[in-house]
């Protein structure tokens, strides 16, 4: 699942870093960082909505993002 989330993210927001870290191995928490020029211009609450949306089907099977 890991990989479909990062190109999802790489698809919609052509970041020069995406990194996705599941620090257990147990998908129940999760740290994403993506740097896009995308998020020019957008609060930080705006970036997190956007990412949420984008990946809305996989973080409701995850218990931490």
């Amino acid at each position: 699942m890991l990989k479909q989330m990062e190109a999802k993210l790489q698809k919609e927001f052509e970041p020069t870093v995406c990194k996705i870290v599941d620090p257990y191995g147990d998908m129940n928490s999760i740290t994403i960082t993506v740097h896009s020029s995308k998020f020019k211009g957008m609060l930080p609450l705006a970036r997190h909505r956007a990412i949420n949306e984008l990946l809305k089907e996989e973080i409701q099977l995850i218990h931490a993002v």
